[in-house]
């Protein structure tokens, strides 16, 4: 932060030498002149000649004599002692006041009344009698599972069991505190999801009572700082030396690649690390490049056009309590709304659910009770009904399902725990397939899907090891032997040997002569019984994709469990709610959030949710 300075003459100080003071109208500078530009608060006495540091507070005392040694003016006159103390006086009284209003203000807030409160959950031996616990300060220390603990180290508190409609009360209380910031601040609704702030809260629940906000310089400068230096590590340079430190203490030779998502500076830090570790591979997130594919697609105009309808008419149930609940009764309480990992995720689910509950949506808007409805006479309840009763929208929403449904599949099997490596590009090529069956081979429908499908796996889906990966899994290649026939596929196997053994000619003669002529003919231990049996029965048993497929749904339908399911509906508020869907911009980028949520994947939640939740959601 700049200074603005003044000269003053020589005769005003008590030496020859020209000397600098602020531009300020704090008395102490009548007395003090600046003797180093370096060091600002060092001052020198005009009237004694005596240097001080302690800026011009520390002169102000020095004139009005109040400093506890012997550093007093000796040769201030009556008249600057009294001017002194009296500005010294004024500012102790200011503080003074600031200090009062602040504690008055926190006296204030009362969210613990008089009569609250807490149930004792321990069991009353007959004939005993136990005093009510009043809450008071230690309670937010009190720590009522003491064997809980989290990674952290700290203990998880647990709030005190006390009846719902008391801490309600309570919580309601401290939401008006907060809402009334956000509203004379001016601060955005959609702040209140942010994560940090989240945590912030968190954190202060944690520090209890007393916390004080940083002041207006704490957050323009040190804690801003601090901020950028953390953005700055986001950096392709400082990426790529965190992730090389990272591998140096593993050891190079035992990491074969490096996974993240396609934001940028990720890409920027694999270029650096291909020139220094030329033998690992960088890839990208396979989850997060098939939403990429499936958010293109989803925006062609045969497919945005369904979803918005199906967007149109879930936002009309939703924003009413009549349609909400006469939907609820239809379905047996089921939403049709399921929230996802993504926007998209959220998108196939809510089809798929529109779907299963087609034949209940159209009783409920033929039922009596809602031709009864004054909203079966609104423009947007009669737009609904027609979008129900329409064949033409049922089709459409198949047509999604049945080009979305196998590159969610694959979506599905990236994101499971087990290594799904070997069998990503397989069934990527497969779902491509798929798509070309329900458009029945007519290639004027299906390529431009197919395109948006090639174009975002370029560089990401098809690296040399997901090819040697594809080549080296038998499930594939004992059932189609022509791949080794294809140019592209073999290029990449010859690629991924010279990647993982670099300047050693041998060795790779020995892999691609040797080692894979003995996988391609079934020989030596590729002949053994054990190693031919899953792939010579065929038997849905020994097959990989019922493995990972059918098997992981049923036990995902017994836990209740999708992997594309979200804890919470963030990612379904444009379903819901009109408008909620607009992409925003980020004000110094200029890309949109949902752009940066995609780059970042810093907006998936992958914990699973059943439909049935989304009814905390409320109609308007």
């Amino acid at each position: 932060m700049s200074m603005d300075y003044t000269h003053i003459p020589s005769s005003e100080a008590s030496n020859s030498e020209p000397v600098l003071k602020r531009n300020s109208d704090d008395v102490g500078w009548d007395y003090g002149v600046i003797v180093d530009v370096k060091n600002k608060d060092r001052l020198k006495c005009i009237l004694c000649g005596n240097q001080y540091t302690g800026g011009v507070s520390r002169m102000k005392k020095h004139i009005a004599q109040v400093t506890e040694d012997d550093a007093s003016c000796t040769k201030a006159s009556k008249e600057d002692i009294l001017k002194c103390k009296k500005a010294l006086d004024e500012i102790a009284t200011k503080k003074k006041e600031k200090k009062q209003g602040g504690m008055n203000l926190r006296e204030e807030v009362n969210i613990a009344h008089e009569g609250d409160e807490f149930e004792d959950d321990e069991v009353e031996h007959v004939g005993s009698r136990k005093r009510p616990h009043v809450p008071g300060p230690m309670d937010r220390y009190t720590n009522i599972n003491p064997g809980s603990s989290d990674t952290s180290g700290f203990k998880k508190t647990k709030q005190p069991n006390i009846n719902d409609a008391l801490w309600k009360k309570r919580s309601y209380e401290v939401s008006q505190y907060l809402a009334r910031w956000v509203y004379e601040a001016g601060i955005p609704f959609h702040a209140i999801d942010n994560d940090s702030f989240k945590r912030f809260v968190e954190a202060d629940g944690q520090f209890g009572p007393g916390y004080q906000p940083p002041s207006q310089y704490q957050l323009r400068e040190p804690l801003l700082k601090e901020e950028e230096d953390s953005e700055a590590s986001h950096m392709g340079v400082y990426i790529f030396e965190y992730v090389d430190k990272f591998i140096e203490d593993i050891g190079a030779q035992n990491v074969v690649q490096v996974v993240t998502d396609n934001a940028s500076n990720n890409m920027a830090a694999a270029d650096l690390l291909k020139i220094k570790r030329p033998n690992i591979f960088w890839t990208s997130c396979g989850t997060h490049t098939i939403n990429l594919m499936l958010e293109g697609i989803g925006k062609q105009s045969k497919f945005k056009g369904i979803i918005d309808k199906a967007k149109a008419f879930t936002i009309f149930v939703y924003a009413h309590h009549n349609t909400l609940a006469m939907m609820r009764k239809y379905t047996k309480r089921r939403d049709i709304v399921t929230p996802g990992i993504t926007r998209f995720a959220t998108t196939f689910l809510t089809l798929q659910s529109l779907m299963e509950k087609k034949q209940k949506l159209r009783a409920m808007f033929s039922s009596e009770a809602w031709d009864k409805s004054k909203w079966a006479k609104s423009p947007k309840g009669k737009t609904a009904f027609a979008t129900v009763m329409s064949t033409a929208f049922w089709n459409g929403v198949t047509l999604c399902l049945k080009v979305f449904g196998p590159l969610v599949m694959v979506l599905r099997l990236d994101g499971d725990r087990k290594p799904s490596m070997g069998f990503v590009y397989g069934e990527l090529k497969n779902a491509k397939e798929e798509i070309k069956e329900a458009y029945k081979q007519v290639e004027t429908n299906y390529r431009p899907i197919l395109d948006v499908i090639d174009e975002k796996a370029k560089g990401r889906l098809d690296s040399a090891l997901h090819l040697m990966a594809y080549f080296l899994n038998p499930f594939y290649f004992y059932k189609d032997h022509t791949i080794q026939d294809d140019p592209i596929i073999m290029d990449g196997v010859l690629t991924c040997v010279e990647t993982f053994f670099p300047d050693d000619v041998n060795v790779q003669d020995e892999v691609i002569n040797r080692e894979l002529f003995k996988y391609k003919n079934k020989d030596g231990g590729f002949r053994r019984p054990l190693a031919t049996m899953g792939c010579a029965t065929n038997n849905d048993y020994y097959d990989p994709v019922y493995v990972q497929f059918n098997a992981k749904l049923i036990n995902k339908k017994r836990k209740g469990e999708d992997v594309l399911r979200a804890s919470e509906a963030t990612n379904a508020q444009g379903w819901i709610v009109e408008g909620c869907d607009v992409d925003e911009e980020d004000p110094v980028s200029g890309l949109t959030w949902e752009m940066i949520g995609e780059a970042t994947e810093a907006d998936e939640v992958l914990q699973p949710r059943s439909t049935r939740n989304v009814g905390s959601t409320r109609a308007t």
